[in-house]
Parts: structure tokens; sequence; C-alpha cells
């Protein structure tokens, strides 16, 4: 049996940048936060407090919920 050959694009000729390369020297250091709610005795965090939150340099990341118990999670840069 004969499979087809794989497409691979035509690649020019010159293989210079045509961007500027920029190397950051600095190491990031983030923070991390968890808030935790039980769905079943509240409600998840507002609008307003996501937004307190933001102003304060946090960004939401991800949320996660394992049975009534939702877990956001938030980072941000450290000074």
């Amino acid at each position: 049996m004969t499979y087809p050959k794989p497409y691979r694009p035509q690649q020019p000729e010159d293989l210079s940048p045509t961007a500027p390369m920029v190397y950051v020297h600095e190491d990031k250091v983030w923070e991390y936060k968890c808030i935790q709610c039980n769905l079943a005795q509240g409600q998840p965090p507002s609008s307003a407090e996501l937004n307190h939150l933001g102003k304060d340099g946090w960004e939401l990341s991800t949320m996660i919920t394992h049975g009534n118990m939702l877990y956001c999670y938030l980072k941000r840069l450290t000074d």
C-alpha cells in the first residue's frame, strides 16, 4: 500500500528574518492567588469583585469546578 507524500510548502531561498529580533534578558516573576467558592452556599465572584482584583493587577487565569466548589486562579507580575 502506498501513501501520498506529506505536503511541504516550498521555502524561499532567502530565509533572512523580515522582523527584528527582540531579546528579553529579565526574568518575569509571577504571584498567584486562588479564590475558592462553595457554589452550594453562595454565588461565584461578581464582575465588580473581579474588576476590583483587575485594578490591583490580578489577571484571571482559569476557573475550575469540582463538585460544588469553584476555584478561580489569578496571577500578576511582581515588582
